[in-house]
């Protein structure tokens, strides 16, 4: 099998590289041998590896596309790391379905998911990063001002949480701006808004209910889809399960257990 992995550097202590270098690692310990290519030199193949989606050509250029991207629950900058095929988020493929409590229990624990509260003095819209590729084109800064809105009109209470590497503000001097933790933000929260950040996850284990608006997002599953809604309180048990099976340490990158799950995807 021909497997080319996109990459502008590959050196272990450096940046997003670091998990590509351990994801060529573990493939070699499964016999293949992945050639590293310039983005901007795709070339066909049965398997296309790329950080993120931005890379729309070089994902073209296989068979199927791996995308590796930042992981969901927990540490997702310095521990997890997320593969799935032919798209990022809920769009990808990461071959999880029907999948038993095992891995979530061995890296989580059954406190992981807090129990669901019912109180809270406002609904938090959650920001993002504007231009992210996840939002598909999406003016974040108008979906931000029309839900609000919306919310106001409904009579709730709003509160607006910026992202901490974009600070952008609603113009709304009924909007309350919220600036300290993720943590003291969905405390105050009755219910949580996000087009489809993965703050709606944070929130979903934390016990919030959360609206999301994009299939795209990995809550989706759990959460309502109409911010002047009461959210759902559902089980969350089987989403937990294979939100486990969507995301890797490191170890398991390098040492082929990321690969030994999803290599049936290729078959």
């Amino acid at each position: 099998m021909k497997v080319h992995i996109y990459a502008r550097m590959m050196r272990a202590e450096i940046g997003v590289a670091k998990q590509l270098v351990a994801f060529e690692k573990g493939l070699r310990r499964h016999g293949l041998a992945p050639e590293v290519l310039m983005p901007g030199r795709a070339a066909p193949c049965d398997l296309a590896v790329t950080w993120g989606v931005k890379r729309r050509l070089e994902m073209r250029s296989g068979r199927r596309c791996l995308v590796l991207e930042r992981g969901y629950l927990g540490d997702r900058v310095n521990v997890w790391t997320s593969a799935g095929y032919d798209g990022l988020n809920g769009f990808a493929d990461f071959l999880n379905a029907g999948k038993d409590g095992e891995r979530f229990e061995k890296h989580y624990g059954p406190d992981f998911l807090k129990p669901w509260k019912a109180k809270g003095n406002l609904v938090l819209i959650m920001g993002q990063v504007r231009g992210d590729a996840s939002l598909r084109g999406e003016n974040i800064e108008v979906w931000y001002r029309q839900v609000a809105e919306r919310l106001l009109r409904a009579g709730h209470r709003v509160g607006f949480r910026p992202h901490p590497l974009y600070r952008s503000r609603i113009q709304n001097p009924k909007v309350e701006h919220l600036t300290g933790t993720l943590e003291e933000a969905l405390r105050r929260a009755k219910w949580v808004v996000t087009y489809n950040s993965n703050s709606g996850v944070d929130a979903v284990v934390a016990g919030v209910p959360t609206v999301t608006y994009d299939r795209g997002s990995m809550a989706w599953p759990v959460t309502g889809h109409d911010p002047c809604v009461q959210p759902p309180r559902p089980d969350r048990t089987a989403w937990a399960h294979r939100m486990a099976c969507c995301q890797w340490t490191m170890e398991e990158l390098e040492r082929g257990g990321t690969w030994e799950h999803l290599k049936g995807g290729m078959e």
